[in-house]
C-alpha cells in the first residue's frame, strides 16, 4: 500500500522542512533526469532510491527523515531525499482517498502514540502543564493548526495521524513538547465544530478591585472632562495605572496611559489629540472591565487582562526579516508601520515612526531610523539587531546597539507560523473564532498574516471608493479581496501595484486580514513578485514611481457603511464630552445630540436609539436648570460608549 505520509507532504511542506533552495534543485533533478534511476517500495513500507551519483536514500515508515537517510555527505536533509519523496509522489499509485485529502482532528490521536514519543520525565511535565490550565485555539484543517496562547506557540499537523510530521516555532525537535498540548486541545474540541477558541482547566481570577475604580473615574471625567480634572482625580488616574501594572493587568494599564497621554497632548494643543480616539480608548477601558469583572469564560482572561508575559525585554541579538510596511492615517498625523519578524521566536515586531507633517509618505520612509539606515530599508530587508528593546505591545524601540541592515531573498516561505499561513481558510478559521477587538490582545500587528498566492483576477479600480481592488487565489484555491485605498501622497506606490498587479507573477502577500461582509479581505504592506527568477518586495505606500494621469488626485472616499459611521458619530460627540465635561454642555452639543436622535431614527434604530434620545433629555434638562440627575446622565453615557464601540468592532 503507498506511503500515505509521503503522498501528503506538499512542496510547500518539503520546503519548510528543508529549504526552498534545496527543494527547487530536486524539482531541476527530476525534471533534467537527473533523479533517481531506481526506486522500490517494500513490503513494510520501506522505500529506497538508487541515485546516478551513487546516493541510496533509504525512507523507513518509523524513521524520521534525517542525514541517516541517505549516504551522500550532507547533513540533514539532502536533495536526494527531496528528490526521492517528489519521484514517489510521481511514480505511486494513489487510493481515492489519498487522491482528495479532507480535513481531520488530531485529537483522536490516542495517547499511547503520544506517550511513545518523549521520556516520562518530559511528558510527566507536559501534563502538569495541560493541567495548569491553557488556552488554545484550534482549527481542523487539511493541515489542522493549534495556537497556544499561553504557551506562545503554534503547532501545525502536516501528515494525518503522523506525529514525525509537526511543525511547531519553537526551536525544539519534532515532535517537540508542546505536540501533545495541541492535541489534547483538539480533544477539548465539541464534535460540531471545526474551529474554536477554548480556556481549557482555567482556575478564575481573584475579584479585582479595579473596576469599581475604573467606572469611577471614567464617570468623574465624563463630568468634569480631562480638560478640567480636578489634581486628585487626575492623582487617582496615575494610580490606577501603577496598580493594575502591579497586578499585571498590562493591557488595562496600557489604557490607562494612552488615556493620560491625550490629555497631555490636549493641554499641550497638540495636534495628534483627537476626542473620537480618547472615547474609543474610554469605550475599550470599560469593556475590558466589565470582562473581566463578569468572567463569564466565554472571552479568555487572558486576551482581557494580558499576561505576565507581556512586559518590556531587551533583545540579546536577534534576526528580523522586514515584511513590508503600512501607514495609518489619522487625522493631523500619520504613523508609518514596519512590520518585522523575529525568525528565532516568530514574534513580529513593529518598528514606528510618527509624523505631523503633510509630506509624501515616500519621503516619511526616507528618514533614517538611526544614523545609517532608512525606514524603508529596514522594511524590505532582513536586520541583525543586538541590546534592542521590545514593549509589550511587541514595538521595537531604538537604541545605541549595532543595528546590521542586509538585503534579503524574499523567500517568505521559510518565515514562521502563525505569521505565515498555509492559505486564506486557515486565516478565516482564526479570525472568526476571535472575540471583538475591544477584547483582544493589544500587540501590535495582531491581524498581519502572509500568505502564499498562486494567482490574481479581477483587477480594478473603484473611482467611487478610489480604492484598488483584485480577487487573490491562494494554492487551495480559496479566494481573498485585496483592498488598497489611494492616497495622493501615495500615489507613486499604489500607481506600481496597478501595474504589476494581474500582471506580474505574485507569490506571497503580506497584509493586515479581517473579516467583512464580503467575506475576507486583505490590506497589503507587502507583495512579493517574481520575474526571470527574482524576486522583488512591492510596498503600495511608500515605494516612488511615476503616477499614472488616470488615476484622481484627491483623498480617498470615507466608508459607505451607514450603521458604523452613526456609531462613529456617536463616539465622536462623546469623545466632546469626555475632552470638556457635561458641566460645560452648550447649544451646539445639545444640537448635535438632537442630530443624532433624528439620523437615529431615520436609520430604524430601537434599542441603541433610547439611550441616545434619554442622553439628550438630561442634557437640555441641565441646560435649562430643570430637575435633572447627574448620576442617570454619566450612566448613559458610559452605556453608549461601551455600545459603540462594540458595535464598531462587530460591524469591522
Amino acid at each position: 500500500m503507498p506511503r500515505a505520509d509521503l503522498l501528503a507532504l506538499t512542496e510547500d511542506d518539503l520546503a519548510t522542512l528543508a529549504s526552498r533552495g534545496l527543494l527547487k534543485r530536486a524539482l531541476r533533478d527530476i525534471e533534467s533526469g537527473a533523479g533517481p534511476t531506481a526506486c522500490a517500495e517494500a513490503p513494510d513500507g520501506t522505500v529506497t532510491a538508487q541515485w546516478a551519483d551513487g546516493a541510496t536514500v533509504t525512507l523507513a515508515p518509523s524513521m524520521s527523515f534525517d542525514d541517516r537517510c541517505c549516504t551522500c555527505a550532507a547533513t540533514g536533509l539532502c536533495r536526494h531525499i527531496l528528490g526521492t519523496i517528489l519521484h514517489y509522489q510521481a511514480t505511486a499509485p494513489r487510493s481515492q482517498e489519498q487522491a482528495q485529502p479532507e480535513p481531520w482532528n488530531p485529537g483522536l490521536i490516542a495517547d499511547d502514540t503520544i506517550t511513545g514519543l518523549y521520556k516520562p520525565a518530559v511528558y510527566e511535565a507536559v501534563r502538569k502543564e495541560w493541567q495548569a490550565g491553557q488556552v488554545v485555539e484550534a482549527h481542523v484543517l487539511l493541515k489542522p493548526l493549534a495556537r497556544l496562547h499561553t504557551a506562545g506557540h503554534t503547532v501545525r499537523f502536516l501528515v494525518p495521524n503522523d506525529l514525525r510530521y509537526t511543525q511547531c516555532d519553537c526551536a525544539e525537535e519534532a515532535p517537540c513538547r508542546h505536540v501533545p498540548l495541541a492535541i489534547w486541545g483538539f480533544r477539548a474540541l465539541r464534535a460540531d465544530r471545526t474551529s474554536a477558541l477554548l480556556a481549557v482547566n482555567q482556575r478564575p481570577p481573584a475579584p479585582q478591585p479595579h473596576t469599581a475604580e475604573i467606572r469611577e473615574l471614567l464617570t468623574a471625567s465624563a463630568e468634569f472632562g480631562i480638560a478640567g480634572l480636578p489634581p486628585t482625580l487626575l492623582r487617582r488616574w496615575q494610580s490606577l495605572e501603577t496598580a493594575l501594572r502591579k497586578d499585571r493587568i498590562h493591557w488595562l494599564a496600557d489604557i490607562t496611559s494612552e488615556i493620560l497621554l491625550a490629555r497631555d497632548r490636549h493641554l499641550a494643543a497638540d495636534a495628534r489629540f483627537s476626542p473620537p480616539e480618547l472615547a474609543d480608548l474610554a469605550a475599550e477601558l470599560l469593556l475590558r472591565a466589565n470582562a473581566m469583572e463578569a468572567n463569564t469564560g466565554a472571552v479568555p482572561q487572558l486576551f482581557v487582562r494580558g499576561t505576565a508575559k507581556e512586559t518590556a525585554v531587551e533583545i540579546g541579538s536577534a534576526r528580523l526579516i522586514g515584511l513590508g510596511s503600512f501607514v495609518d492615517v489619522r487625522r493631523k498625523s500619520v504613523t508609518l508601520h514596519i512590520p518585522l519578524q523575529d525568525t528565532s521566536t516568530g514574534l513580529v515586531v513593529s518598528i514606528l515612526r510618527d509624523s505631523e507633517a503633510n509630506q509624501p509618505f515616500a519621503q516619511l520612509a526616507a528618514a533614517h531610523f538611526n544614523k545609517t539606515y532608512r525606514y524603508q530599508a529596514i522594511a524590505s530587508g532582513q536586520i541583525l539587531a543586538k541590546g534592542a528593546k521590545r514593549t509589550p505591545n511587541l514595538v521595537l524601540m531604538a537604541s545605541r546597539a549595532p543595528l546590521v541592515v542586509h538585503p534579503q531573498s524574499f523567500e517568505w516561505e521559510k518565515l514562521r507560523p502563525p505569521v505565515l499561513a498555509e492559505g486564506f481558510a486557515e486565516i478565516r478559521a482564526h479570525l472568526s473564532v476571535l472575540p471583538p477587538a475591544s477584547l483582544r490582545p493589544r500587540r501590535a500587528n495582531e491581524n498581519l498574516y502572509v500568505c502564499p498566492i498562486a494567482q490574481v483576477v479581477d483587477v480594478a479600480f473603484d473611482p467611487a471608493a478610489q480604492r484598488l481592488q483584485a480577487t487573490l487565489v491562494d494554492p487551495s484555491g480559496e479566494r481573498a479581496t485585496l483592498d488598497q485605498p489611494y492616497y495622493s501622497r501615495a500615489a507613486g506606490g499604489f500607481s506600481r501595484l496597478r501595474k504589476h498587479l494581474g500582471q506580474t507573477p505574485l507569490r506571497f502577500v503580506a497584509a493586515r486580514v479581517r473579516l467583512s461582509h464580503h467575506g475576507l479581505c486583505v490590506e497589503p504592506c507587502g507583495l512579493v513578485f517574481e520575474e526571470n527568477g527574482a524576486r522583488w518586495l512591492l510596498q503600495p505606500w511608500i515605494d516612488e514611481g511615476p503616477v499614472e494621469a488616470v488615476i484622481p488626485q484627491s483623498a480617498p472616499a470615507t466608508a459607505t457603511d451607514p450603521i458604523a459611521r452613526y456609531l462613529g458619530e456617536i463616539l465622536a460627540a462623546l469623545g466632546d464630552m469626555l475632552t470638556l465635561g457635561i458641566e460645560r454642555t452648550d447649544a451646539l452639543t445639545l444640537r448635535t445630540w438632537q442630530d443624532l436622535v433624528q439620523h437615529g431614527e431615520g436609520l430604524g434604530f430601537v434599542r441603541l436609539l433610547e439611550p441616545v434620545r434619554q442622553l439628550h433629555a438630561e442634557l437640555d434638562r441641565r441646560s435649562r436648570s430643570l430637575d435633572h440627575t447627574p448620576e442617570r446622565t454619566v450612566a448613559l453615557v458610559a452605556e453608549l460608549l461601551s455600545t459603540a464601540r462594540f458595535g464598531l468592532d462587530l460591524s469591522s
